[in-house]
């Protein structure tokens, strides 16, 4: 439980600000926000969390094809809204909105032009405080982890990513940063567990990596791996 909400309603508003949660489940969860004051509480703790990542993102002439994307997400929105059917549609709508366009624009720095959509990842400890964003590139190779708000993890120690493969032991990903980005390669043999993978978590280890190539020490981040 989490205030009072359980854990798989709170995943759902990460999922809805990041624009993972789709289709009926999205306008089921819209619904709900309109009866439910805490999750909009939640829902907007997140929109807090996730769009001041893009505070650092230059500006960029966006391509005709990002502005057809935009416009087919957000339209039934948008006649909503010009239908007058509710203030808390309206309110949606401008989530939406700025969801697309932030989700967009890393979308277009993190990939080239024909390749697939990347991955994103939310680390967040056991009360819900995301750690980090961490942005898997398929085509290049790479996840790319951006830091929030961070703890130092003690002298001597450091945060370490795994990945958490189904029905085997954890794969280190490398050290992850205690502020700004941080972008770590992926061989062929580690980006194949990566894309049988389900969740990423962050150990405390000694400042070189653990030592044993496990965990050894508390796991005290864990996320999901959504596609974008």
């Amino acid at each position: 439980m989490v205030n009072g909400v359980d854990d798989n309603r709170y995943d759902l508003a990460a999922e809805y600000v990041l624009g993972t949660l789709r289709g009926n489940a999205r306008v089921q969860f819209e619904r709900l926000l309109r009866e439910d004051a805490e999750m909009r509480k939640r829902v907007h703790e997140w929109e807090s969390r996730l769009f001041v990542l893009s505070d650092g993102i230059e500006p960029l002439k966006p391509h005709a094809r990002v502005w057809k994307r935009i416009q087919a997400r957000v339209a039934p929105r948008s006649d909503m809204h010009k239908s007058r059917i509710g203030w808390w549609r309206a309110w949606a709508l401008a989530a939406s909105v700025m969801l697309v366009v932030l989700s967009v624009t890393t979308l277009q720095l993190l990939q080239p032009e024909e390749g697939s959509a990347p991955a994103v990842v939310v680390l967040s400890d056991e009360s819900s405080r995301a750690g980090w964003v961490v942005h898997a590139d398929y085509d290049n190779k790479q996840l790319i982890a951006q830091a929030l708000q961070i703890n130092d993890p003690g002298e001597g120690k450091a945060f370490e990513l795994w990945m958490l493969p189904k029905d085997e032991p954890p794969r280190s990903l490398g050290l992850l940063p205690l502020q700004g980005k941080q972008h770590l390669g992926l061989s062929a043999d580690k980006l194949a567990v990566l894309q049988r993978s389900g969740a990423l978590a962050v150990s405390v280890e000694p400042a070189g990596g653990s030592p044993t190539g496990l965990p050894t020490g508390p796991v005290l981040y864990q996320g999901k791996i959504l596609e974008i």
